[in-house]
Order: structure tokens, then sequence, then C-alpha cells
């Protein structure tokens, strides 16, 4: 019963710590951390001889067997828990992870060797200890069995993966592989570069890409992935964008590719220019959601930047606070298309951004469907587009800019 409690504890303080960096890494805690409903031995092995590590039943069924090895950092030790005889090889999930903070800062990044894991096998893999480098043979004989691996920081503010380099070529040899996240490492440009590279391979059962918070400058052309719906890189560095990076995904769904919420030296996104073709997503079905507020530096939309939207499609491009938005203008060449195509609840966030409202913005007062595109019913206060003056563009007078702005 004392280690129920404990677990419960470990619920809370992961929840914690994934909520005070403001990334949106709780939806994996809650998915993969919940309270074991029986921790007797069997159909675990002895506790005695995997202690420090826990092994129980995930929820009421008792065929998914999951193990926690919570602030143990000494790789030797994991081995060792997990070259002991197991009554069922085949677990459900395995979880490594770092909860107490000092512990955290202070251990070093470790190698996780070949078949770390040893003869177990799970479908579910989070790895929560700081990581400075993963064998490409890491997880070998989980080749049939393995549905979702995670690398992470620990959630807080000073809880960052020292992770640089992966070896994403390994993932192709998980056919029924459906999540993958590197979220809150170092992870470095030389991740995609390496051979093969990254899109040369075909992961025919992804669902879930989250590359958030690294040190990545460039997002690369995506793998061939028929099933993948979801994509991060949000909180990089962002400096290019490969043109038509996402063209050929037909499932994808949503992108967040959101800016750092407080700028950081040498974390800012450096793009400025949306070129043509950045976004052009022509194989999808049903893309929803395109996250790309609070980007320090973007300010220019090239006609052709984003293709294949549909009517509910939402847009972010929310400025930062602290007068640091760049976008003064919502070009009519670039976006008059996106706006007769989009209709509520589909729209575009262009709040906090400093728009010039001058006679670039007349083509959009002057149609009322076109002014809700961008000024929506029930929009929040912040995501309400204003002129520099802070005047909202609702409210600006549209003979006075008739009169100003003559057509042609």
């Amino acid at each position: 019963l004392n280690k129920l409690r404990t677990l419960e504890l470990l619920v809370l303080l992961s929840s914690t710590f994934y909520s005070s960096h403001g990334i949106n890494q709780l939806s994996f805690v809650n998915r993969n951390i919940k309270v074991m409903t029986q921790l007797a031995d069997w159909p675990c092995p002895l506790a005695e001889e995997i202690a420090p590590c826990w092994c129980g039943q995930r929820g009421d069924s008792p065929a998914k067997l999951e193990v926690i090895c919570e602030d143990v950092v000494d790789v030797e030790e994991i081995q060792r828990v997990f070259s002991m005889e197991f009554p069922f090889n085949n677990l459900e999930f395995i979880t490594i992870l770092v909860n107490d903070y000092e512990l955290w800062m202070n251990h070093s990044g470790v190698v996780i060797p070949q078949n770390i894991f040893g003869d177990k096998t799970a479908k579910d893999i989070w790895i929560s200890i700081k990581v400075a480098e993963v064998h490409p043979q890491a997880f070998d004989n989980m080749a049939e069995t393995l549905t979702s691996l995670s690398i992470s920081g620990a959630g807080h503010v000073d809880g960052q993966n020292t992770l640089e380099f992966f070896p994403l070529y390994i993932l192709q040899d998980f056919p029924n592989l459906q999540w993958f996240m590197l979220q809150e490492t170092m992870l470095s440009d030389r991740t995609f570069e390496s051979k093969p590279t990254f899109n040369e391979l075909t992961l025919p059962n992804l669902e879930v890409l989250h590359f958030a918070g690294g040190m990545l400058t460039n997002v690369p052309k995506l793998c061939t992935a028929p099933k993948l719906r979801e994509i991060r890189f949000a909180y990089n560095p962002i400096a290019t964008i490969e043109p038509k990076a996402f063209d050929d995904l037909p499932s994808l769904e949503n992108l967040d590719m959101a800016g750092n919420g407080e700028s950081t030296p040498g974390l800012e996104q450096t793009l400025t220019v949306l070129e043509t073709d950045s976004l052009a997503m022509s194989a999808s079905l049903n893309f929803s959601l395109l996250s790309m507020g609070e980007w320090e530096h973007l300010d220019t939309f090239e006609p052709g930047f984003i293709s294949n939207i549909k009517h509910y499609t939402i847009m972010d491009f929310m400025g930062k606070w602290g007068n640091m938005a760049k976008i003064k203008t919502i070009p009519e060449e670039s976006f008059r298309e996106i706006f007769e195509i989009i209709s509520p609840p589909g729209h575009i966030n262009f709040g906090r951004n400093p728009l010039l409202c001058d006679c670039s913005i007349k083509w959009i007062l002057e149609d009322i469907q076109m002014l809700e595109v961008i000024d929506w019913p029930g929009a929040p206060s912040y995501a309400r587009p204003t002129c520099r003056d802070g005047t909202l563009l609702a409210d600006l007078d549209l003979d006075v800019m008739n009169a100003l702005c003559p057509d042609d």
C-alpha cells in the first residue's frame, strides 16, 4: 500500500514538472504514467530482485505489465534489473525517469547501451534521464513489439536532456512504431543528416512525431509516413524550412512549430520569410491546425507559402509579448485565396502583431467575411488583430480608409 501511495506521488510530481515549462508534455505523462493496481510479485518478478525499480499491472488489464525505475541513473543497475528472471518477458511499458530535482541537476548524461533491457520486450518505452548517446541497437530485441518510444527532459525549467544526436535510421527497424518523441533535448541538425537520411525512411505506422525543445535550425523534408497525423518542431531555433518538407503526408492534421514564449539567447527562431512551398501539404486530406505563434523574427509571407488548407483549418501567427512581434502586413497576394477558403470554426490568429493598418489592409476591412477570418466571433482579446497604436482592426473607419486609399 505504501508503494501504491508512492507511485501516486510519482504521478503528481511528473505532472508538476511537465507543466512548469509551458510545454505540452502532460498529454504524454498522463498517457504513460498511471497508478498500477497491483504491486504484488506475480506475475512480476520478485520485488526484492528488481528493487529499486517497481513492477505491477497497469489499470484493470492483467496482461499489461509495467516496470518503472524512478531516480535510477546507473545504467548498469538498470541492466541488472532487466537481467533478472521475469515470469513473463513481454512487458507493456518500461519507464525510466528522474523526479528528484537535485539528482537530475547533478547526474551526468548516460549512454543507452546495446539491448539495455536484455531479453525483455515492451510496447511503450519512456526514458527521462539525462542521455548523452543512444546505441543504434539499444532496442534491437523489440523490433516487432515497440509502438511508442520517447526520450525527454525532466519537464522543469532546468530539465533539458543532453542528447545531441539520435540515430533516426533505426526507426525503420520498428514497423509497428506509432509514437516517437525526442523532447527537451539538445538535438542538432546532424540527427537528420546521418545516412540513410530521414526523408529516405519509410515508417508505415507512425502517427505522432515530436522533436519539441531542441537545437534544430532546419526543418528537413519528412520521411514517408502515410499515417502521420501530428508533428512537433516547437521551441527550436528554426532558421530554414526545406521546401515541401510536409508535402507527402496524406494524414497530416496538426503541425506545431510554435516559438518560445520567452526569448532565450541562442534559441530564437531566426527565420524571417515563409517562402513559397514552405508549408506545402498537397497530399494532406484533413489538415486542421498550424501553430507558429510567438516567433521572434517572422515577418514575411510569400504567395503559396501554404497549400491545401481546409475551411476549418486554424493557423496561429500570434506575436510575442513585449513589443517583439514582427508581422506588420497581411499581404493580399499571399492571403486572399486562404481567406476565401477559411470559415468558422477555421480562423487565423494575428493577435499581438503591430499591424501597420495602411492601404494594404483595406481588402480585409471592406468584407466582413474576410475580417472574421482574423477577428472571428468569440476570439479572446489577446488574439484580436490590432494596429500599432492598439486600435482594433474592427474599429477602423472604412470611410476614412476608402478616402485615403481610393481604388485604382
